[in-house]
């Protein structure tokens, strides 16, 4: 069976490529546990991301038409803080909020774009409602691809403030007295 220097020899590979291995496989194994940095520092692993429509959550761009059939994504409203209302014309809250919205776009439209979001199925009923309330800013009907961008719909009024980098930093499902929802407009204008 060979000499005894050739055994060591088979030993000695035997034995480096072991130690190969157990090194790579603790190096491999670094890359997915967070060695402590500094003594008494505890790891915590990240929080999971926002669901879609959460404050916090990221709102992608979205395309979708207004109540006139002109095509629009929320990429055209760049630069804008966004106050994104779901309503309805049977929603009493909403005739009280939605004005108050419109106001909000005739005195910030340079910094803030209001997109209402009707969940009616007749464009022209909404047409109506909107000019007897005297509310102009962009109207659109309620889509799959809006509803899922927002995480769904679960009361009404349901209204998000979305920030200029796209996060939504506030949502209020239910009515909101104009001026308390004015104070968090004015602190991501």
């Amino acid at each position: 069976m060979g000499t005894p220097k050739m055994r060591w020899t088979a030993l000695l590979l035997v034995l480096l490529l072991s130690l190969t291995l157990v090194v790579y496989r603790i190096r491999s194994s670094r890359r997915y546990v967070r060695v402590q940095s500094r003594p008494g520092e505890v790891w915590k692993p990240p929080a999971p991301a926002p669901a879609a429509g959460e404050v916090g959550a990221r709102v992608p761009n979205v395309r979708f038409r207004d109540i006139s059939g002109q095509d629009l994504s929320l990429d055209q409203f760049r630069g804008k803080v966004l106050l994104v209302d779901y309503w309805a014309t049977w929603c009493a809250p909403c005739k009280v909020e939605m004005p108050g919205y419109q106001e909000f776009e005739n005195r910030y439209g340079d910094r803030l774009a209001v997109i209402g979001i009707a969940l009616d199925s007749d464009p022209a009923t909404v047409v109506e409602f909107a000019k007897k309330l005297g509310v102009h800013h962009t109207l659109a009907l309620n889509t799959p691809e809006l509803e899922k961008a927002f995480g769904g719909v679960l009361g009404l009024p349901t209204t998000y403030l979305v920030d200029r980098d796209r996060i939504i930093r506030q949502k209020v499902i239910g009515f909101e007295y104009k001026e308390a929802f004015e104070a968090a407009l004015k602190e991501i204008l």
